[in-house]
């Protein structure tokens, strides 16, 4: 498990999904129950993106966090994750469906990043658009992402990463870390909620992934600086591919 964790902490410092993206389909692989890879998802991004992530990228570029944003996206994203986890779906299937559809819209998006080049230097700010309705954007994104974080324990980083990129034209840097810590503390609300009310969480299994995302912090950097930041975003796209394929087949002839 704990190289679960190392795996998911160095694709999650090369791409704009946190390590969630990994955890999910590694866990229903070993036959865990997808409300438990879900609980695991969440407990996992409180501590390793939440915790770490936030005093990580401030110590070291604070000028790629959009405060403003993290604070609004995560109290939105509050509120859209108690509506899922207050209206959950037990059932393993529904839940492996939804977190493939949200592999094939990250696949995609990176395909397109790797096309245009995912280091394009964006010239657009969230500041010049702090209006209502950047606000109401904002707030509404946030919202459906913690929806969709309650159900499946991933899913906000990208849409925020998505918005800020190509919507508002903020540099990828500065969208990574925003979205980077939008999910680590919208992890924090529905992770309480499976620890105190479902009492799903298999702690165990939690704390060997939370070591290896320590380890895969610092080794993850290392590995990205060796095989660059395009190789590895290659090698996600092989693995999502592969998950966006294995589902259906595992579900059509093996469930």
């Amino acid at each position: 498990m704990p190289v679960v964790g190392l795996v998911g902490s160095t694709f999650a410092m090369a791409t704009p999904a946190g390590g969630g993206v990994v955890y999910f389909p590694f866990l229903t692989l070993l036959n865990f129950p997808a409300e438990s890879a879900v609980a695991l998802n969440l407990g996992v991004q409180s501590f390793s993106m939440a915790i770490f992530g936030t005093v990580a990228w401030l110590r070291t570029s604070r000028d790629s966090i959009i405060i403003w944003v993290v604070v609004t996206c995560a109290i939105a994203g509050w509120v859209g994750s108690f509506i899922s986890v207050g209206f959950p779906i037990s059932q393993d299937i529904p839940l492996r469906i939804m977190f493939t559809f949200f592999c094939f819209f990250l696949l995609c998006y990176l395909v397109y990043m790797l096309r245009k080049g995912e280091e394009q230097e964006r010239e657009g700010s969230i500041k010049n658009y702090q209006n209502w309705k950047t606000f109401v954007a904002i707030v509404l994104f946030g919202l459906f992402g913690g929806i969709v974080v309650g159900y499946i324990g991933v899913g906000i980083d990208m849409i925020i990463f998505t918005v800020l990129n190509a919507l508002f034209q903020v540099d990828s840097r500065k969208s990574t870390g925003t979205s980077i810590l939008v999910m680590g503390w919208t992890s924090v609300v529905p992770a309480l909620v499976h620890i105190l009310h479902y009492k799903d969480m298999i702690y165990p299994v939690w704390i060997m992934i939370v070591g290896g995302t320590v380890i895969g912090a610092r080794l993850g950097t290392l590995m990205n600086n060796v095989f660059g930041k395009r190789r590895i975003i290659i090698l996600f796209c092989l693995l999502l591919t592969a998950e966006v394929i294995r589902t259906p087949i595992d579900i059509l002839f093996f469930e």
